[in-house]
């Protein structure tokens, strides 16, 4: 189920970078060469056709990538409702259907690589707890990675987006550009600033929606199942909305966070 689930992942980021290239890159090559007026006839044609399928292209793309998402989602949950030994709710968790078989074909291939690697994706200081603990304490696991993590790729975005302006007005003032030049090179690179600027928004969003997350981890109350199962879909719902970090940042601080989490369920087993 792991395997499955990173794999669709995986999935997701491909997408999102084909989304990148269509949209950033793509452009901002055509835009450069068509300045320097030294584009043959085909590649403005290319490009007048780029502009009209993208009005398209997108919508298809984020359509494939949210159900991908959705799918991650349900396959995750299964798998913490079993390792959990948490009953399953139709109200919170929605009817429990049959996905195995996509379990099994997308899980083969990154387990023909490595099946150790989805070995301990909880820490095991939970096996010690009894079943409830044990169970809140994997959630605030899940709760606080995923909230450190994104607080960190949302630094990192606002460092990008504010060294792309610095550059802009630095290099206008360093060569004493009139303003027709400065423009033209603002013109390029708004498409590069209009990702970052949205990936910095969807994280704040996804930050909001933990917020919830966070009231009810902070309740003082007794956790009973019942609300180990609403925690569980508050959760859920959270993966199925929330923004895609790259494999590649995650895997700068996957360590780290693993270490955290590590010592945080020693705390909390001492609750």
């Amino acid at each position: 189920m792991l395997a499955a689930q990173r794999q669709i992942y995986n999935e997701v980021s491909s997408i999102e970078t084909f989304r990148f290239v269509l949209s950033v890159v793509l452009p901002i090559i055509l835009a450069v060469v068509m300045n320097h007026n030294i584009a043959p006839s085909w590649v403005t044609a290319f490009s007048y056709c780029l502009s009209f399928a993208m009005v398209f292209i997108p919508l298809l793309l984020i359509k494939t990538r949210d159900k991908k998402k959705n799918l991650a989602a349900s396959i995750q949950l299964r798998f913490d409702t079993y390792v959990y030994e948490m009953p399953w709710d139709n109200v919170l968790f929605g009817e429990k259907t049959n996905i195995n078989y996509v379990i099994i074909e997308k899980s083969r291939h990154l387990l023909a690589k490595d099946r150790n690697a989805f070995k301990d994706w909880y820490s095991i200081t939970a096996d010690d707890m009894t079943i409830e603990k044990g169970i809140f304490a994997c959630q605030k696991e899940n709760y606080t990675w995923d909230l450190g993590l994104r607080k960190k790729y949302n630094g990192f975005l606002i460092v990008i987006i504010v060294a792309f302006v610095l550059f802009i007005f630095s290099v206008g003032i360093v060569k004493n550009e009139p303003f027709k030049e400065w423009l033209a090179r603002v013109v390029f690179i708004i498409p590069v600033l209009t990702w970052f600027i949205k990936q910095s928004l969807d994280l704040k969003d996804d930050m909001e929606r933990l917020k919830e997350l966070d009231r009810v981890i902070s309740s003082p109350d007794k956790r009973e199942m019942k609300d180990l199962q609403y925690l569980q879909k508050c959760i859920t719902e959270h993966r199925r909305n929330a923004l895609k970090i790259p494999n590649w940042f995650y895997s700068v601080f996957k360590g780290k966070f693993e270490d955290i989490e590590n010592k945080l369920a020693s705390l909390d087993k001492d609750l």
